[in-house]
C-alpha cells in the first residue's frame, strides 16, 4: 500500500492500518478534540466574565434605583465584583489557550509524522519523543473522540491491542458530559437573574 493511500485509510478508518499507524492516528485526532474542548471553556469563562462584569457595570450606574429595591444590594456589589476576580484568576490560571495551542502543535506534528516515510519503529521512536514534549490529553478527550469517529462519522478504528469497540459507557459518557455542560452554562447565566427576579418581587409585595 502506498503513503497517499495509507492516509486516506487513516481519515476514513484506521482498521487495516498498522499499530504505529492506528497510535499515530488516534493521539493526533484525540488532541485535536482536546483542542476543541479547552477553546470552549476558553469562550465559555471570557463570556461569563463578560457578562457578570455588564451586571455589575449596570448595578453600580443605576445605583440609586436598585439601592432603594434590593436590601442587601451592597453585599451583591460585593459578590459580584469576588465573582468576577475569582472568575477571572481561575480562568487564567486554567491556560485554556495555552494548553489548546500545545494540543495544536502537538496533533501537527503527528500529522506530520504521520506522512512521512519513516519505518514503522523510527515512527515509534518519534511518537515517543513527540509526546514526551506535551501536556497530555484528558480520558473524556479521547472518549469523546471514539464516539465522534465511531458513531458520527462511521469509522473502523483500532489501536495496538485490535480493534476498538464503541461500549454503551462511551456513548452515556459522551451525552452525560456534554448534558453536565449545557447544564452548567445555563446556570451561571441564569441564576443572577433569577436572584433579581426574586429580589424584585419581594420589593414589590413590600410596597
Amino acid at each position: 500500500m502506498s503513503l497517499s493511500s495509507c492516509a486516506r485509510t487513516a481519515f476514513f478508518g484506521v482498521g487495516t492500518l498498522g499499530a504505529e499507524h492506528s497510535n499515530i492516528w488516534l493521539t493526533s485526532r484525540t488532541r485535536m478534540e482536546a483542542e476543541r474542548r479547552l477553546l470552549l471553556y476558553g469562550k465559555i469563562s471570557h463570556l461569563v466574565i463578560s457578562y457578570y462584569s455588564i451586571i455589575l457595570i449596570i448595578f453600580n450606574v443605576f445605583s440609586n434605583f436598585f439601592e432603594e429595591r434590593y436590601t442587601y444590594y451592597y453585599e451583591i456589589n460585593i459578590a459580584l465584583s469576588v465573582i468576577i476576580l475569582c472568575g477571572s484568576l481561575i480562568s487564567h490560571g486554567f491556560r485554556f489557550e495555552k494548553t489548546a495551542a500545545s494540543h495544536r502543535d502537538c496533533y501537527l506534528k503527528l500529522q506530520e509524522l504521520f506522512s512521512s516515510p519513516l519505518t514503522g519503529q523510527e515512527k515509534d521512536s518519534r511518537y515517543s519523543q513527540i509526546l514526551y514534549g506535551y501536556p497530555n490529553h484528558g480520558t473524556q478527550d479521547y472518549n469523546n473522540m471514539i464516539v465522534r469517529e465511531i458513531l458520527f462519522f462511521k469509522k473502523n478504528l483500532a489501536n495496538s491491542t485490535g480493534p476498538i469497540l464503541l461500549s454503551k459507557y462511551n456513548i452515556v459518557s459522551f451525552f452525560v458530559w456534554k448534558a453536565l455542560l449545557v447544564i452548567s452554562v445555563a446556570a451561571v447565566f441564569l441564576i443572577p437573574v433569577v436572584l433579581f427576579g426574586i429580589a424584585h418581587l419581594e420589593f414589590l409585595n413590600g410596597v
